[in-house]
């Protein structure tokens, strides 16, 4: 698993939490977890992005030189956030990405509407 941030998940998240999660994944054999770094889409790759997964034998880089022997690999990254349903009632709440500006507990004045984690910024 290659991951850009310095922690997995959500900012929304606790670190608690997400430091939790880090380490179950750490204690399975056949997961390698790499922190703060990218992979580096190759030309067979880009032509493939709109499948979102690749599958097959394959060596991807990252953009610190890491070499990483695969056989399936899932894009999860660089999503653009859908806000069709909600961009004219809230838009001035929402940013340019698209993310609903929540407080604290997901809510947002005092509408009653709970927002999720993907769509969310806190404000």
């Amino acid at each position: 698993m290659v991951h850009a941030g310095k922690k997995l998940l959500h900012e929304a998240l606790s670190d608690k939490m997400k430091d939790g999660i880090l380490k179950k994944l750490q204690e399975r054999p056949q997961v390698k977890v790499i922190l703060e770094e990218k992979v580096i889409e190759d030309d067979e790759m880009k032509a493939q992005l709109h499948l979102r997964f690749f599958s097959g034998s394959r060596v991807v880089k990252t953009d610190k030189d890491t070499e990483i022997q695969t056989d399936l690999i899932f894009y999860c990254g660089g999503s653009k956030i859908n806000s069709n349903s909600y961009k004219d009632t809230f838009s001035d709440r929402i940013t340019e990405r698209g993310e609903i500006k929540v407080f604290f507990l997901f809510f947002f004045s005092s509408f009653p509407f709970f927002s999720s984690f993907d769509i969310n910024i806190y404000i």
